[in-house]
């Protein structure tokens, strides 16, 4: 367990992810909101961060990689985590706020403005609050493994600014491959290469950047498109098909 006190976080938007900043050479300042991944903010006292979350989503979570090994970089998520949970009407304030002044900078800076709200999370607030609708000229993004959210996405029922992308596990090829079928998009980690296909549907790099809006749309007619990702970390080694392990030759 972290020597752990809680205070309530300076800022809420995390301006340092890799990732992210990836966006810059496709001329977006691309930011996100970093809480604590799902067990890590019940253990903290917060609530369930990712409630369709896998077990191996969970145990192969990016949130305790990269930067994420500190210990001062995990705290700092927990403390955001628990402001989101005790006082969701002033989180919802202040990040809008942040969000104000940051695409204020981008403008300055002759950038497009995007917003991952759940970078380690999985939650509806952040659209259900109206966030989005007070912002109509931010790009919003997510993954999410929550299918019914999906579902809205794809039938038009969430803001216009906001892009969804699925997120296959290891438990949830069924609705992955419904998802695709309806035109979605769902995001694929492979080892140790992205191929060109995957049951049927094309694969484009997702690592590139995290800019999924600027990903090709698919539709009912045709479907949708396989987002490939590289496993990274621990999760190379993975062996309970979270992972899409491929042989020298697979396409």
């Amino acid at each position: 367990m972290l020597n752990f006190t809680y205070k309530e976080p300076k800022e809420l938007i995390s301006k340092g992810n890799p990732k992210l900043l990836k966006g810059l050479k496709r001329g977006w300042l691309d930011e996100g909101w970093c809480g604590a991944q799902s067990d890590v903010s019940v253990a903290y006292g917060g609530i369930e961060m990712c409630a369709n979350k896998s077990p191996r989503c969970n145990d192969l979570c990016i949130f305790k990689q990269g930067r994420g090994r500190f210990s001062n970089v995990q705290i700092s998520r927990i403390r955001k985590s628990i402001y989101f949970a005790e006082k969701k009407v002033e989180f919802m304030e202040r990040l809008s706020t942040e969000i104000s002044r940051r695409k204020v900078y981008a403008k300055r800076k002759d950038l497009f403005y995007a917003f991952r709200p759940n970078v380690y999370t999985d939650r509806e607030e952040f659209w259900r609050s109206g966030l989005m609708d007070e912002h109509p000229d931010v790009q919003f993004h997510d993954y999410t493994k929550n299918p019914f959210r999906m579902l809205k996405y794809l039938q038009g029922n969430l803001p216009k600014n906001y892009h969804l992308t699925f997120s296959r596990s290891e438990n949830n090829e069924p609705e992955c491959l419904d998802i695709l079928e309806k035109g979605g998009n769902v995001a694929v980690v492979f080892n140790p290469y992205i191929p060109k296909w995957y049951k049927g549907y094309p694969v484009i790099t997702g690592d590139e950047t995290d800019l999924r809006h600027l990903d090709p749309k698919g539709n009912p007619k045709d479907g949708g498109y396989v987002i490939g990702l590289i496993a990274k970390g621990s999760a190379k080694s993975d062996k309970d098909n979270f992972v899409i392990q491929l042989n020298k030759g697979d396409n």
